[in-house]
C-alpha cells in the first residue's frame, strides 16, 4: 500500500513539472515584428562547374595546363555555350581574346592555327553569312534619343527635297537667258519668268531668285535591320560575363553546391554617339549608301523585340499631306511677320549674376 502511495505521488511530481516546462515555454515572448523585419534574406541560386581563363588569353595560344581552371558559376548567369572539364579544352587555340576570369565558351576557340593575317576582327565573328555590316550617321533624333542598343532592330527613314532639272543641261530650272540682238533701248539679258509694269510705267521681268522645287518626298526604306554596333570601336577588354563573386554555403543543397547571388552593378549613363552599326543583306547595304551619298535625311525608329513583320508604307508628300488632312492653302496677304529682337534680359542677367554671386553663369 506504502509502495503504491510513493509511486503516485512521484507520477504527480512528473506531471506538475511537465506543466511547469511547458507554461514557461508557451508564455515566452516571440521575435517583434522589427526583428523579422531586420533578419536579412539572401538568394540562394545552384551553382555549376565552369571552365574559365586562369590569365588574359591572347589570340592564337595554344591553351595547356595552368591556363584555365574550373570554377563554381551561378546557375542564372550561364553563357548560352560552356565547358566544365579542362581537359576538353587542352590543345585548343585562342580564337578571340579571352580576359582573366571569363568563361570559355566553344565559339571563342579553334583546332587549327589562324593564317598570317587571318585573325580579323570581333564584329566580324558575329556577321552571319549573306549578311554586312556597314555604319550609318546620327545624332540624337536620329538614334531614337539614345535609346537604341546592340540587338535592337529598327527601320530607316529617308526624305529628300526634289528639285527641277532641265532635261538637256541637267541644270537646275530656271534657266538663264540673253538676247542676242535686240532693239535700242531694251534690255539685253534677263531670267525667264513673268513680265509686269512698274508705277513709271516701264516693263521689267520679274523671276525666281533661286532653285525651284517640285516638293518634299519621305519614305520608309530599309526594314527590321540589326543593330550591331552603337559608337566607335573602344580596345577595352572583352568581357561578356562579368566575374561574380560566389560564396559556397554550407550545407550544399540536394542539387549541388550553392552560391550566394551577387547584387548587380548598375551600368554607367549612356553617352551620345554619332554613329550606328547595321547589319544589312548585300543589297541593302548599297540602298543605304545611294541614300547617305545622295544627302537624305535619314532616321532609325525602332522596332518592338518580337516585331520581325515588312511594313507597306505609301511615299508622304506635300500633295499627300494636304489631301489627307484636309489642309487649306493659305491666303496671300499684303503683310508678314518677322521673328522679333532678342530683348536685354539676358544680358543684364548676366551682370547681375557677376555682380551677386561672381561667377559667370552658364
Amino acid at each position: 500500500m506504502r509502495d503504491r502511495r510513493t509511486l503516485m505521488m512521484v507520477v504527480l511530481i512528473i506531471l506538475a513539472i511537465a506543466l511547469l516546462v511547458g507554461y514557461i515555454l508557451l508564455s515566452r515572448p516571440g521575435p517583434t515584428p522589427s526583428e523579422a523585419e531586420m533578419t536579412p534574406t539572401v538568394e540562394v541560386v545552384p551553382a555549376v562547374p565552369v571552365v574559365i581563363a586562369r590569365n588574359n588569353l591572347d589570340r592564337g595560344m595554344t591553351i595547356g595546363e595552368g591556363m584555365v581552371e574550373t570554377r563554381l558559376w551561378p546557375q542564372n548567369q550561364l553563357p548560352p555555350l560552356y565547358f566544365t572539364d579542362v581537359n576538353e579544352v587542352y590543345g585548343k587555340i585562342v580564337r578571340v581574346p579571352i580576359a582573366q576570369g571569363m568563361p570559355i565558351m566553344p565559339t571563342m576557340l579553334t583546332e587549327e592555327m589562324p593564317a598570317p593575317g587571318e585573325k580579323g576582327s570581333d564584329l566580324a565573328l558575329q556577321i552571319p553569312p549573306g549578311k554586312r555590316a556597314m555604319a550609318i550617321p546620327v545624332d540624337m533624333l536620329s538614334a531614337v534619343a539614345w535609346y537604341i542598343r546592340p540587338g535592337d532592330r529598327v527601320d530607316v527613314l529617308a526624305s529628300w527635297n526634289l528639285v527641277d532639272l532641265d532635261r538637256d543641261f541637267q541644270s537646275p530650272l530656271p534657266n538663264n537667258w540673253m538676247i542676242l540682238q535686240c532693239e535700242e533701248g531694251m534690255t539685253c539679258q534677263g531670267v525667264l519668268g513673268r513680265m509686269e509694269i512698274l508705277p513709271t510705267g516701264q516693263p521689267v521681268m520679274v523671276y525666281p531668285s533661286g532653285p525651284g522645287r517640285t516638293g518634299y518626298i519621305a519614305q520608309m526604306t530599309i526594314q527590321n535591320a540589326l543593330v550591331v554596333g552603337v559608337g566607335p570601336y573602344q580596345p577595352t577588354p572583352e568581357v561578356i560575363f562579368p566575374q561574380p563573386e560566389v560564396t559556397l554555403t554550407q550545407p550544399t543543397g540536394p542539387t549541388g553546391p550553392t552560391a550566394i547571388q551577387p547584387t548587380p552593378t548598375p551600368a554607367p549613363p549612356v553617352k551620345g554617339v554619332d554613329v550606328v552599326v547595321l547589319l544589312l543583306d548585300a543589297q541593302d547595304t548599297l540602298v543605304l549608301k545611294s541614300i547617305l551619298e545622295l544627302k537624305a535625311s535619314i532616321t532609325l525608329v525602332l522596332r518592338g523585340v518580337n516585331d520581325y513583320e515588312t511594313a507597306r508604307t505609301e511615299p508622304v508628300t506635300l500633295d499627300y499631306l494636304v489631301n489627307r488632312y484636309g489642309i487649306s492653302r493659305p491666303p496671300k496677304l499684303p503683310f508678314g511677320v518677322e521673328a522679333p529682337e532678342i530683348g536685354p534680359l539676358p544680358e543684364a542677367y548676366r551682370n547681375w549674376a557677376i555682380q551677386s554671386v561672381g561667377t559667370t553663369p552658364e
